[in-house]
C-alpha cells in the first residue's frame, strides 16, 4: 500500500492502481476545467449540458391583506350620493346659516315705522270736471234765389283744461299699541269646608250603625270636629231618628236581652228622646217572655239563683211578674 500510494504526479494525482500482471499504465493527466462566464464551471458531460443556471427573480413575500380594509373600500365606493362627505359638509353648513337667519328675522321686533311703512297710503280719487264741448253756430244759409254761397262755421274754441288736482299728502297712520288679552284664569277648586267634611263624615257613620242626634254629634268631637261644625252635620245629613232608634233597638235585642223597660232606658242612654225611644221599643218585633227567659240563663250561667231571687233580679231588670215566672221556668228552676 505504501508502494501504491506514496508517488504522486506533480499535479497531485495518484497514480493508478497496478494489478500484478498488468503492464502499468501511464500516469493520469486531467485537463483543466474551463470556466464559463459567470464563474461556473460546466459539467464533464457536455451532452447533458444546457448552460449555466439563469438566475432565478427574487420575490419579496407580501403582507396579508386584511378582510376588512377591501370590504371598507367597497362600501365607501358605493355609498349613496347624500352619505359622502363633500355633500354634507355643505348641506351642513348651507342650513345652519338659514337657521340664522331664521332666528334673527323671528326675534327681531316690529316697531311703528316698520307697521307704517307696510300700511299702504289711502287713495284719493279726483273728480275733475268733464270739459264741455262748446256748441258749434252754424251760419244760416242764404234763400236759395240769390244763391248766396254758404260761410264756413267758425272753429269750436279749445276746450278748457281740467284743473289739476294737487295730491292730498296720506294722513300719518296712528298703529294702536298692542293690547294683551285679559287672562283667563281657570277657576280653583272650590275648598272642601269643615263642615262639608263633617256632613260627609256623619252620612258614612250612619251608613254602618244606628246612630241618636247626641250621639252622631259626640262621635264627630270625638273625630277632632268643632261643636258647631258636627252640630250642623247632625241637622243637614237628613237622618230620621226614630227610624234610628228602631235600628238601634233592633241591634240591642241581637246581642243580649232586654225587657221593654230596660230597652227605653238603653235608648235614652244613647241620648234618643223619649219619643224615639219608646216608639222603637214598641214598633221592634220582639217577644218579651222569650226575653226573660234568655235574660235568665244569662243570670244562671254567671252565678247560682234560687227561684225566688232569680224571679225578684228579672222584675228589678223591668219584666213583669208574669214574664219573670215564665222566663224561671224556662230556666229550670
Amino acid at each position: 500500500m505504501t508502494e501504491q500510494w506514496g508517488n504522486q504526479d506533480q499535479g497531485g494525482n495518484l497514480p493508478p492502481l497496478n494489478n500484478p500482471g498488468q503492464a502499468p499504465q501511464p500516469p493520469y493527466q486531467t485537463q483543466p476545467q474551463q470556466q464559463a462566464p459567470g464563474g461556473y464551471y460546466p459539467p464533464q458531460n457536455p451532452q447533458n449540458y444546457q448552460g449555466p443556471p439563469q438566475p432565478q427573480p427574487q420575490y419579496q413575500q407580501q403582507a396579508p391583506r386584511d378582510p376588512r380594509a377591501k370590504r371598507l373600500a367597497r362600501l365607501k365606493k358605493n355609498r349613496s350620493w347624500y352619505q359622502k362627505k363633500r355633500f354634507i359638509i355643505p348641506a351642513a353648513v348651507l342650513g345652519f346659516f338659514i337657521f340664522l337667519g331664521a332666528l334673527g328675522s323671528v326675534n327681531k321686533p316690529v316697531t311703528l315705522a316698520d307697521q307704517a311703512a307696510a300700511t299702504p297710503p289711502p287713495t284719493t280719487m279726483s273728480t275733475a270736471a268733464p270739459a264741455s264741448p262748446a256748441p258749434a253756430t252754424v251760419a244760416p244759409s242764404a234763400p236759395a234765389v240769390t244763391a248766396a254761397p254758404v260761410a264756413p262755421a267758425p272753429a269750436a274754441p279749445p276746450a278748457a283744461p281740467a284743473p289739476v288736482v294737487a295730491p292730498v299728502a296720506p294722513a300719518p297712520v296712528v298703529v294702536p299699541a298692542p293690547v294683551a288679552p285679559p287672562a283667563t284664569a281657570e277657576p280653583a277648586p272650590a275648598p272642601v269646608t269643615s263642615q262639608q267634611a263633617a256632613l260627609r263624615a256623619a252620612g258614612e257613620y250612619l251608613d254602618t250603625t244606628a246612630f241618636s242626634r247626641g250621639g252622631l254629634i259626640k262621635q264627630l268631637e270625638f273625630d277632632k270636629y268643632s261643636p258647631a261644625d258636627a252640630t250642623w252635620a247632625a241637622d243637614n245629613v237628613g237622618a230620621n231618628w226614630g227610624e234610628q232608634a228602631a235600628k238601634s233597638a233592633a241591634e240591642y235585642l241581637s246581642t243580649a236581652a232586654f225587657s221593654r223597660s230596660g230597652l227605653i232606658k238603653q235608648l235614652e242612654f244613647d241620648q234618643y228622646s223619649a219619643a224615639d225611644a219608646t216608639s222603637a221599643a214598641d214598633t221592634v218585633k220582639v217577644d218579651w217572655n222569650e226575653q226573660a227567659a234568655k235574660s235568665a240563663k244569662e243570670y244562671l250561667s254567671t252565678m247560682t239563683f234560687s227561684h225566688a231571687s232569680l224571679t225578684n233580679q228579672l222584675t228589678f231588670d223591668g219584666f213583669t211578674p208574669a214574664q219573670a215566672e215564665y222566663g224561671v221556668a224556662q230556666a229550670g228552676l
